[in-house]
């Protein structure tokens, strides 16, 4: 090459198998001396060192001496494709006589995170190296991104602002967006065919091109010039400004920005493995009435704003075929019954989650429930999934924030198996006064709170009584994790929440401890060793039996049978009480409860409590019968005054009653508003 040719060409094929693997993001490492221009299937993705232009065969460039650098290259998909793809390189030198000329280089794809928000993509580790991500220069740094109004109304122009710093200069900034317009949800990836899913739960979802096709994303600068909506000159806040939109029409961004060195790096925020993969904001006009023409209340009866916000207004953003499939009314898409089933816990149809003006975009949903999942043709049991780092900020039922952001929101229908019309139930007053009075006496169990549900996946708001946005009332209950076990400031034990059809119990681990058991041989040992035939010391080192005989009480008065410790561990909870000594190695086991919807009344399962059946002669009976003559006497009695406290404390109608009254309180104006949605539903 010396004193012949100062600029080299090169080609290279490589494949992409399926179009699963098309990157979202795609990085180019470059190891070049002294410039380069990079192409990929005839398109040009990179110039590095290298003036505009088409530059000949004797071009020559600046020197640069070779370091590994790292560049990203934008929109791959809009190059990349299924099959044979081909990269080209020109590498100039300084000239023909230079003596060195040197070309390395690598190209790094990654996904936006999968939906379930859970998958992030890195590069391998280089140990004794330096790191794979190594650079001498660094991207823009953009932060502080925000837009006002936080909510706009309909028309209401969108003003977006991010503070960007660069130590080469910022170069150009520029905002995507994406309007998706009301009964037309736009999701990232798109869910698995059910045939495939009930084949391999695992199946990956396929990216849907109206999401990452950038011909579906609208281009506008932003500046810092402070003309127009930008309020202050060459402060390093950059402003652009989305025209208004229609009301409940969902509005998308991002923002790319480019530094000014000789060999310019770009960075896009949010970053490619934020399962959110975008800003949001929802456009509303506020919630409108509600009119029932046969209602409950007396035909026609309207619900004011005033009353339907009585309650948090949670809204889901979703295509109408993914939530009806999902929702399975037709028996073709319901899943297999066995609740072990994987395709039961797999979160596959996605959608966008607003409450108090903050938009969750990319969220993912299922049902929850085991035997009651698809019974009766009305509300369906939920559970909905939230992105890493945008997580659910949720309020209780008196408004005040939870201490840490939820990652799923257990959503209840409200009636149990026993129901035998369209939505009629107990409006979760059950679950509501269960999850109080357990925590009353000191057994920690999920918050809940109701709310009032709408669901925008139609074109028009409210067409009828029975259809458009509003879904009528809810109940919200908390996750069993570590959030949980942080609000109520427990100490760090193992927690497992056992459902219908589980069969190995570190499935059922919520929260690991930091210094307990990771092999679930805490629960192996109560399985195996919680019996009728132990000494008293034995079982005090199996069982907390203070916080037992407290959960027992409860159970008991409301009549909490609907589980099977002996042959599934399934609706309870287990936590495992650390011993600061560490001569309990395993913990002491805490009861905590779960699914009581099927209380307060007639039960049809039986509900054996082991630890009580180990205190009985022969362990025949696991119902706390406290008279029943011998075993574990005094471990009865012990259980017997505890719950003559709990019943001169709690369990009496002076103080039962004006707690129902309050619950009942809290959702009276919304229930008969519920009732004329769901009620007789065509």
């Amino acid at each position: 090459v010396q004193d012949r040719y100062s600029t080299v060409y090169f080609r290279c094929p490589f494949q992409i198998e399926s179009a699963q693997e098309v990157p979202d993001t795609l990085a180019l490492r470059l190891f070049v001396d002294d410039g380069c221009i990079v192409w990929i299937n005839g398109v040009e993705v990179g110039r590095y060192g290298v003036s505009d232009g088409p530059q000949p065969r004797d071009a020559v460039t600046d020197r640069h001496d070779a370091v590994w650098e790292r560049f990203e290259l934008w929109a791959p998909s809009s190059y990349l494709k299924v099959g044979t793809n081909w990269l080209a390189v020109q590498v100039i030198n300084e000239g023909a006589e230079s003596n060195d000329m040197v070309l390395d280089l690598e190209l790094l794809g990654s996904n936006w995170a999968s939906a379930s928000g859970d998958e992030e993509t890195s590069s391998p580790p280089t140990p004794g190296a330096a790191n794979s991500v190594l650079a001498a220069n660094a991207p823009p740094q953009i932060r502080q991104v925000s837009h006002v109004p936080v909510q706009p109304m309909s028309g209401e122009p969108l003003v977006v602002t991010a503070r960007i710093t660069d130590p080469e200069g910022v170069a150009q900034v520029s905002l995507s967006y994406q309007i998706v317009t009301p009964g037309h949800y736009v999701p990232a990836w798109l869910p698995v065919p059910l045939d495939k899913l009930v084949a391999d739960a695992d199946t990956p979802k396929q990216k849907n091109p109206e999401f990452h096709d950038p011909a579906y994303w609208t281009v506008l600068p932003m500046s810092d010039d402070g003309a127009g909506a930008d309020a202050v000159a060459f402060d390093d806040v950059f402003t652009a400004v989305i025209p208004g939109q229609p009301n409940r029409t969902l509005v998308r961004y991002r923002i790319t920005a480019v530094d000014a060195a000789g060999v310019p790096l770009t960075v896009t925020v949010p970053y490619s493995d934020d399962a959110s993969a975008n800003f949001a904001c929802w456009v509303y006009d506020g919630v409108p009435p509600y009119v029932a023409t046969n209602s409950v209340l007396g035909s026609p009866h309207t619900y004011s704003p005033d009353i339907l916000q009585s309650l948090p207004v949670y809204t889901l953003i979703t295509r109408a075929e993914d939530l009806a499939q999902c929702y399975a009314y037709k028996s073709s898409d319901q899943l297999p019954s066995n609740n072990a089933h994987p395709s039961r816990k797999a979160y596959n149809w996605e959608g966008a989650f607003v409450f108090d003006g903050a938009v969750y975009d990319h969220i993912n949903y299922r049902l929850r429930g085991a035997n009651g999942r698809y019974h009766l043709a009305g509300k369906r049991s939920m559970k909905i999934h939230f992105n890493r780092g945008a997580e659910f900020r949720a309020t209780d039922r008196f408004g005040r924030p939870y201490p840490e952001g939820w990652r799923d929101l257990n959503v209840s229908k409200m009636f149990d198996n026993r129901t035998q019309s369209y939505g009629q139930g107990n409006f979760g007053m059950t679950e509501a006064v269960n999850s109080i009075l357990w925590n009353l006496v000191g057994v920690p169990t999920w918050d809940t709170f109701w709310f009032h549900f709408r669901v925008v996946d139609g074109e028009e708001e409210a067409p009828d009584q029975y259809h458009g946005d509003f879904w009528g009332l809810f109940l919200a209950m908390e996750e069993y994790d570590g959030r949980f076990m942080d609000r109520l400031d427990l100490p760090d034990g193992n927690l497992y929440k056992f459902s219908a059809g589980h069969t190995w119990d570190l499935d059922a681990l919520r929260h690991q401890g930091r210094d307990t058991v990771n092999d679930a041989s805490d629960c192996a040992r109560v399985t195996s060793q919680l019996t009728w035939s132990r000494s008293e010391a034995t079982l005090r080192q199996l069982v907390n039996y203070d916080k037992f005989f407290r959960y027992l009480a409860v159970a008991e008065a409301v009549r909490q049978y609907d589980f099977d410790y002996a042959g599934e561990k399934r609706n309870i909870a287990w936590f495992f009480e650390p011993d600061p000594t560490g001569q309990n190695p395993l913990g002491w086991l805490w009861l905590l409860p779960y699914d009581t919807d099927l209380t307060w009344g007639p039960n049809w399962n039986g509900g054996p409590y082991q630890p009580w059946r180990a205190l009985e002669p022969g362990g025949n009976d696991g119902k706390a019968h406290t008279d029943n003559p011998g075993g574990m006497t005094a471990m009865k009695m012990e259980f017997r005054n505890y719950l003559r406290e709990f019943r001169d404390l709690l369990w009496n109608e002076e103080t039962i009653d004006p707690l129902l009254d309050d619950l009942a309180d809290s959702i009276r104006d919304l229930a008969p508003a519920d009732r004329d949605r769901w009620t007789h539903l065509p």
